[in-house]
């Protein structure tokens, strides 16, 4: 991934997009071996998750520590002061975060103790003549995430509809494509017309 965003980057560079400014040989040696400190960090997160020595949450700690030394010795890029408000910050969005998912667990419980998979797999059976499939199961996702945000659609749509007759392979790749179509869908009302804003993001979605 990051090889072709490089030829993007250099490509859309030479295209005249932006403030251009020419660095030589000596300076980009510079900047690669100022960056590799940096770059360790992600082979950091996919080496331990991937080789198994540490679950993902011990890795994304380490992950957080180790870019803190970066930040305070190597890069002298944050203070106390800087370390304070994102803290403040990273504090907010974690409860945020935690609360919208509490309150979606205990919906998604209430639901699954009063049965209402199954209820809606034997009506799905009843009316249609079969067993609710992915099509089905893909609507109700885009549907659901265009009034929720991602992780409560998740949560309250993943457990929803996965005991009904869908292999749980599929069913995670049509959750993922249709709760995208879902999050575009949701300003499509809007005034502003979505493929004259995303025009330009083409070439980076590519």
């Amino acid at each position: 991934m990051a090889g072709p965003l490089m030829v993007l980057l250099y490509l859309r560079s030479r295209s005249g997009a932006g403030e251009t400014r020419s660095h030589s040989v000596r300076d980009g040696a510079k900047a690669a071996v100022v960056a590799i400190p940096a770059l360790v960090a992600p082979v950091m997160l996919i080496g331990g998750i991937v080789s198994g020595a540490a679950t993902p949450t011990q890795v994304s700690s380490t992950a957080v520590v180790y870019a803190l030394v970066l930040s305070f010795v190597f890069y002298w890029s944050m203070g106390l002061r800087q370390l304070w408000s994102v803290m403040a910050s990273t504090a907010a969005q974690a409860g945020m975060v935690l609360f919208i998912t509490s309150t979606a667990s205990t919906f998604w419980w209430s639901l699954t103790i009063a049965k209402l998979p199954q209820q809606i797999a034997s009506l799905g059976a009843a009316r249609l003549g079969h067993p609710v499939h992915d099509r089905h199961a893909g609507h109700a996702d885009r549907d659901g995430r265009a009034l929720l945000e991602t992780l409560p659609a998740l949560l309250i749509f993943g457990p929803l509809l996965l005991p009904m007759a869908i292999d749980p392979l599929q069913y995670g790749i049509v959750m993922i494509i249709a709760m995208g179509f879902g999050a575009l869908a949701a300003g499509l009302p809007g005034p502003v017309v979505q493929p004259e804003r995303s025009a330009r993001a083409w070439p980076d979605l590519s």
